[in-house]
This record gives structure tokens, C-alpha cells and sequence, in this order.
């Protein structure tokens, strides 16, 4: 019996394992609940269930966990070359950095995962691994001026360089005289995601307070061995790859492909909370649910934005947190997966719309247990587009999260100063939560990419249109939203109509055998084939960071990733090969990323 099916048998009998700060195992259980068998067993395992139970065991990541240390490792990637970030900025009176500091360390005793730090296995597999070392502290910062404060933002999210670093967060207390104290959040998403951001910033500030939450019965290593790959799943979206629609078509400055790490901004708005309680009560109503219904209309702005009627393909985020057990809410870590979702951007009336899109949610929702990122790279290569990016429009919502109801990202007694996230291959990512009985909305987006004036308007547009359907009614007779954005040159360039990028030359002396043996370095299980894709030969995103570093050994200079990507197989990048080297080029600036993704067994640590 495995660990976490002996932890679920003690569960069905109403009997809670858990661990103390020292390891020790823990129970408590109901009378009659623990016979003489169960007793033998648990003492038996006593050492592998305290160890299960503490989490401190290494973490394999989730798909979409590798697919950011891809993009994060490849800048030639779409939108690559940076790091999955969450910044926050909060504003409270006097906080106490001792009692913050006292409080990181007992959250670190209960989620191991807050002590792991990215590391290599010995077949080169990527997973979070505990760290010996000391407990991470927070940083006091003393600000002579509001401008120098102000500037910790950037020199944070400018700041995580090594993937291997630890810890994979960065807190620090600020002080200005005369103003309240800030706490300044930094998490990188491979670590936490949104719902466990929310989650650790709540109970660190709640345990400084003086808070003691229960001791929890699952961690995130149980959690992620429940999770399982639906092959029905799998060929369901394989089937539909032909139907899904483009990514929007919003107007651009430049071609995604030419943008290298791009800079991320935030627009942001509030929806009252009298309008946020009468727009979702009347979703409600009509059997919408909230979410649906901000989808719907986050979908209709971006079609007036592209000017176009056309079905669009958003990226929504699901926190999948599997199993029933009454804790899962509760645990740290990042259960993220993709939603491809095909949205109508019109229909006849809004309310009809919103029952259109929420079908679709639910039809795609349904077959949701593969992963959303493989699937959405699966599409890239369908349309001969292999590592670009295929839905880079993302809707993320947080609300109804948790059984105690909507996690808020601000906890009681403090008020946000500033947010902004990152993630590579994301353009644009819509998020929306509650704060304090409003709804708040934002759009983080790439800076560069977007005219400002023509995202203001359209931002503004999606604000007011939720704010016109919770003034109206009857939804069956609200006219279509309509806007205006600055007009884009009839050839500037859109998401969603993205030609192949054209690619420079690349000259090296690589032949087919020597190819061969780097793919064999990356996948232990090829058969030497020369004429199957790299995909179907078993490769993944990650995988392919991996052969990039492979070839760019055997070339002796960097090799591109879209060497990979575009001639997917051995006999054609072995074309795409001049057979005239040429002297090996400076290492790259961010050759670390790729020996995070590659790497078979390091765990060093710059």
C-alpha cells in the first residue's frame, strides 16, 4: 500500500495523519476507528508517512511548470526569455518584521514546498527539491524617498535571473517615514500558482497576527500523485485541432516573433461592489455563472478590438486540484492547467452570448484531464506554426476558489499599492477577484506590444460594459457594445494572422549521425529513426530546450530553438545545417536557463 493510499484509507475511517515541526507523525481519530491491522501499518510505515506527509521529498512538475522553464530558458521562443512572475504590493500600518519573519519559518515547516528550489534528476527530469539550509527571512528595506520605493518593483521582477535560485520568492518590508509600511511580494509562478499565491500571502500575514491554522493532512507531493492523463481526453482535443479558431486579432506593433523578453505593464479597474453583487446575482438568475459571464464579455471586447466577428481562442486557467480530501484547498503549490477555449466574440443579445460561451466552457471543461499546454503546442505544429505561441490571450479567474469561498489576493487590513504578473508566451492575460465585495480587473500585458491609447480604450470598453450590464434590466434588450480604437495600417501586424517568421541562416557542420546521437541524449527511449518528428518521437517543450543545448555542444555555438521547432525531424535539421562552420559565438547571456532546463542531475546553485 502506497503512502498516499494508506493516508486516504485512514481518511475514509475518519482518522487525520499529519506532521508536528519536528517530522514527528501525528493522528487523531474517531472511537473504534483505528483496529489492530491499521495500528501495525501505520507503525510500520511510521518513516515513509511522516516523510510523505511533510512533503519533503522531490516534486516533479506539472506540465505547464515545464512549459515556463522552456519559455523562460528560450529567447527565440514567442515572448520568451523571461520568468514566471507574480509581484504584489501591499500597505498596512505598523507590520511587525520579526513576527513575518517567525511566521515564514513555521509555513516553511508546513509546506515543504516554500523550502524547494528548481534541481536536476539523474535522467535530466526537472522537479522542486528541498533545500538544507536556513529558513528564508524577510528583507527590511529603509526608503529615504517614495520614488526609491517605488523603484523596488522593478529591481524585483528584473531581479530572478537563475531558475536554481533559492527561494523561488522574495519578500521585503519597506519604511518611509511618515507612510505606512509596504510588503513587497515576489513569486515565481513555477513554485506557487495564482490560488496558492493568494493562499500564502493570506496565512503569512494571518500567522503574524497571531493565527494558527490546523495542521494539514495532504501536501502538494500527495496532491500531485493523484493527478492523472486522460488518453480519452488526449484524443478528444487531437480530433478538434482542425476547428479550434486563431488567437484574436488584435492589432500589434510588431510581429510577435521579433519581440524579445518583453516588458509586462498592468491596466486596471474596479467594479464597485454594489454592481459587482447585482451583475453576478443576475448572472445567477439566468444560470450563468460569474465567471462565464466576465468571460463572455472579455471576449466580445477583444472581437471590437480586432474589428472582427470571428470565433477567438482564449487560454482560461484551471486550478485543478485533484481528490476530495477537505484539505487540498488549503495546500501550497502549483495545480495549474490550461482550458483551450473557442469563443463567440457576438451573438444576438448578451445573455445568449454568455449561454454560448458557457456551453463551450462546459463541453471543453469536460475533457480537461490532459494537459491544456501540450495540447495548444500539439496546435502550433498542426498549422506548421511548431513553437509559436497559439493562445496567448489568457483569462484567469478567482473567483469562487476554495471551500470557504473566493480567495482574495488582499487580506483584511491592507491595501494593494501595486500588481503586475509575467509569464512567458502570454500577451495578454485577463484576471479578475474579488476585493473586498468589488471586483477588480486587469489586464497584464506586453508593453511593447500593444499601442497604449488603442489597449486604454478597449480596457475602458470591457469596464464600462460590465458596468452597463449590471445597470441593465433585462439582458435579452442591451444593445451591442460598440467602441472605437485608433485605426491600425491595414498591413500592421495581428495576433492571431501570424505568418511563419522568417528565419536567418544558420551554418554549422552537424550531419544526420551526429543529430542522431544528440536526440538519443535526450531521449532515452529513440529508436535512431531519422525521418520521425521530434514530438512523436516521445519530446516535449522542455525536451526540445534540451536537444537545442545538445546541438548547440555538438555545433560548438548556440543553435536556436527554432532549429528544433522547424525542421522537426533528424534528416531536416540536418538540412537546415550549412555544412560551413563558422567560429564559435560569445555564450549567451542566458546560457543559465538552458542548463536549468537541460541539465541531468545538477543542482548547483549560482
Amino acid at each position: 500500500m502506497t503512502p498516499q493510499t494508506l493516508i486516504e484509507t485512514c481518511l475514509a475511517r475518519g482518522i487525520r495523519l499529519w506532521t508536528d515541526g519536528t517530522g514527528a507523525l501525528r493522528f487523531s481519530a474517531l472511537p473504534g476507528a483505528m483496529d489492530d491491522a491499521l495500528k501495525a501499518q501505520l507503525s510500520e510505515n511510521r518513516g515513509t508517512l511522516a516523510a510523505h506527509l511533510s512533503g519533503r521529498t522531490d516534486l516533479p512538475l506539472n506540465a505547464l511548470q515545464r512549459a515556463y522553464l522552456a519559455g523562460q530558458a528560450a529567447e527565440d521562443l514567442d515572448l520568451g526569455g523571461i520568468a514566471p512572475l507574480y509581484y504584489l504590493e501591499l500597505a498596512g500600518e505598523r507590520l511587525d518584521a520579526d513576527r513575518l519573519d517567525a511566521a515564514l519559518a513555521e509555513m516553511t515547516a508546513v509546506h515543504a514546498v516554500l523550502g524547494m528550489s528548481l534541481a536536476g534528476t539523474a535522467d535530466g527530469s526537472p522537479v522542486l527539491r528541498p533545500v538544507e539550509g536556513p529558513v528564508p527571512r524577510i528583507a527590511r528595506i529603509a526608503c529615504a524617498t517614495p520614488a526609491e520605493r517605488a523603484a523596488l518593483q522593478a529591481r524585483m521582477m528584473e531581479g530572478p535571473q537563475d531558475p536554481e535560485r533559492f527561494p523561488l520568492f522574495d519578500l521585503r518590508l519597506s519604511r518611509l517615514a511618515g507612510t505606512p509600511d509596504h510588503l513587497h511580494i515576489l513569486i515565481d509562478l513555477t513554485l506557487l500558482d495564482a490560488h496558492s499565491g493568494a493562499l500564502f500571502i493570506s496565512e503569512l500575514l494571518a500567522r503574524s497576527r497571531g493565527a494558527a491554522p490546523r495542521p494539514l493532512a495532504v501536501t502538494a507531493a500527495g496532491l500531485r500523485a493523484l493527478e492523472k492523463e486522460s488518453a480519452d481526453d488526449r484524443a478528444w482535443w487531437q480530433a478538434r485541432l482542425a476547428d479550434l479558431p486563431e488567437a484574436p486579432a488584435l492589432p500589434l506593433k510588431q510581429p510577435l516573433h521579433e519581440l524579445r523578453r518583453p516588458r509586462f505593464a498592468r491596466v486596471e479597474g474596479i467594479l464597485s461592489a454594489p454592481g459587482w453583487q447585482t451583475l453576478r446575482d443576475r448572472a445567477q438568475e439566468h444560470g450563468i455563472t460569474p465567471s462565464a459571464c466576465l468571460g463572455t464579455v472579455l471576449a466580445e471586447t477583444l472581437g471590437i478590438w480586432a474589428g472582427s466577428g470571428e470565433d477567438c481562442l482564449l487560454s482560461l486557467t484551471l486550478f485543478q486540484r485533484p481528490g476530495t480530501h477537505p484539505d487540498r484547498d488549503a495546500v501550497l503549490g502549483d495545480f495549474t492547467n490550461l482550458l483551450p477555449l473557442a469563443c463567440p466574440v457576438r451573438a444576438e443579445t448578451p445573455l445568449a452570448h454568455m449561454r454560448q460561451v458557457q456551453e463551450r466552457f462546459w463541453q471543453a471543461a469536460a475533457h480537461a484531464g490532459c494537459s491544456g499546454t501540450e495540447i495548444l503546442a500539439a496546435l502550433a505544429r498542426h498549422r506548421n506554426r511548431p513553437g509559436r505561441a497559439a493562445a496567448p490571450v489568457v483569462f484567469t479567474s478567482l473567483l469562487g476558489r476554495g471551500s470557504a469561498g473566493p480567495v482574495s489576493l488582499i487580506p483584511e487590513g491592507m491595501t494593494q499599492c501595486a500588481a503586475l504578473s509575467q509569464t512567458p508566451q502570454v500577451a495578454l492575460d485577463c484576471q479578475v477577484h474579488e476585493d473586498r465585495g468589488a471586483l477588480r480587473i486587469s489586464w497584464d500585458h506586453a508593453a511593447d506590444l500593444f499601442d497604449t491609447n488603442g489597449l486604454a480604450e478597449a480596457f475602458s470598453a470591457h469596464l464600462g460594459r460590465l458596468e452597463a450590464l449590471a445597470a441593465a434590466p433585462d439582458w435579452t434588450a442591451l444593445p451591442p457594445a460598440s467602441f472605437r480604437t485608433p485605426a491600425a495600417a491595414p498591413d500592421a501586424p495581428r495576433l492571431g494572422r501570424m505568418p511563419a517568421a522568417t528565419r536567418p541562416a544558420f551554418e554549422a557542420a552537424l550531419d544526420a549521425g551526429r543529430i542522431a546521437e544528440c536526440w538519443a541524449e535526450v531521449l532515452p527511449g529513440f529508436d535512431g529513426r531519422r525521418d520521425i518528428g521530434f514530438f512523436e518521437a516521445g519530446g516535449s517543450s522542455l525536451l526540445a530546450v534540451r536537444l537545442q543545448a545538445a546541438l548547440s555542444r555538438a555545433a560548438g555555438r548556440d543553435v536556436p530553438i527554432h532549429i528544433v521547432f522547424d525542421h522537426p525531424t533528424v534528416l531536416a535539421q540536418a538540412a537546415a545545417f550549412s555544412p560551413k562552420p563558422q567560429p564559435p559565438a560569445r555564450a549567451a547571456s542566458r546560457r543559465r536557463f538552458r542548463q536549468m532546463a537541460q541539465s541531468r542531475g545538477s543542482t548547483t546553485r549560482g
